[in-house]
């Protein structure tokens, strides 16, 4: 018998094998959901654990690979993303922004401190000759996931210290946001390369795929659809937000430097006041 803790960030269970891959299968689960033994303590990401895991198909048609991949990807994401939105949340930009502000100015301390250092080093290693643009691919996504991360928890009220700024190095995350980070932002560069607005609509579009990998264990391309599909309901004023997020670290910016250092942690607050509002509970 097993305990999980699935999508929805809860632990059930007991589960038995047979009930594990009928969640896998349902995408209540991922290959990257934490699983623990009864009667363990140790949680393991279910990938780890053989049994779990389905055998695949036997004698797959020849030229049949892609189908047989992506057709439950897809069918996985559409069911968790309809279920989010049968909530029927709406996002409030400015309201993001005022919960982000009083989150920040009652956490200065652990929020301010988590975010100037995730950024002093990813600005840090775009200065490192030659080999800081390969560091930064390696780091960025698990640095900003775990930045993320700490402000979501704080959002809920969990507890949250200083080293869960960096949770996006222990093995279970990091290399699902390391990829998530890379092909979303590859795909968003090839959109902006060719036509432009693709690119700035699939750069919203994927804005929650980093705190979906590490807050609902969702592997890389369900949270990329996830993200996407969700966002697609709500494009608009998610794009108002980030312009606001991104207007706000300017400005504070140009105040001396000074003032960014209070903007990013309530911009990365206020996108994570809409994260939660839409994919929270």
């Amino acid at each position: 018998m097993y305990y999980v803790i699935a999508a929805d960030g809860k632990m059930h269970g007991p589960l038995t094998v047979d009930d594990v891959h009928q969640w896998l299968a349902e995408g209540r689960a991922g290959k990257y959901s934490r699983v623990r033994r009864e009667g363990e303590t140790e949680w393991r990401a279910l990938h780890a654990i053989p049994e779990l895991m389905p055998a695949p198909p036997a004698h797959a048609p020849e030229g049949a690979t892609t189908v047989a991949m992506d057709a439950p990807v897809l069918q996985k994401a559409d069911a968790i993303a309809a279920t989010y939105l049968a909530r029927g949340v709406t996002i409030d930009a400015a309201r993001c922004v005022s919960r982000g502000w009083t989150l920040v100015r009652g956490q200065f301390a652990l929020l301010g401190t988590a975010a100037a250092i995730v950024w002093t080093i990813i600005i840090a290693l775009t200065f490192v000759p030659r080999v800081g643009w390969l560091m930064g691919m390696i780091v960025n996504s698990p640095l900003l996931g775990g930045l993320y991360y700490l402000n979501i928890r704080r959002i809920r009220g969990e507890p949250a210290g200083l080293d869960t700024a960096f949770a996006g190095f222990r093995a279970v995350y990091f290399m699902p946001l390391l990829l998530a980070g890379l092909i979303s932002g590859a795909l968003t560069t090839v959109g902006i390369l060719l036509l432009v607005l693709p690119g700035i609509y699939l750069a919203v579009g994927y804005i929650f795929v980093l705190p979906l990998v590490i807050d609902k264990r969702m592997d890389v391309w369900t949270a990329m659809e996830v993200s996407r599909r969700v966002v697609h309901h709500h494009w608009w004023m998610m794009f108002a937000l980030a312009l606001v997020a991104a207007l706000m670290v300017m400005a504070g910016a140009l105040a001396f430097g000074i003032g960014v250092v209070l903007a990013v942690p309530v911009a990365t607050a206020a996108l994570m006041y809409a994260y939660d509002d839409l994919f929270g509970g």
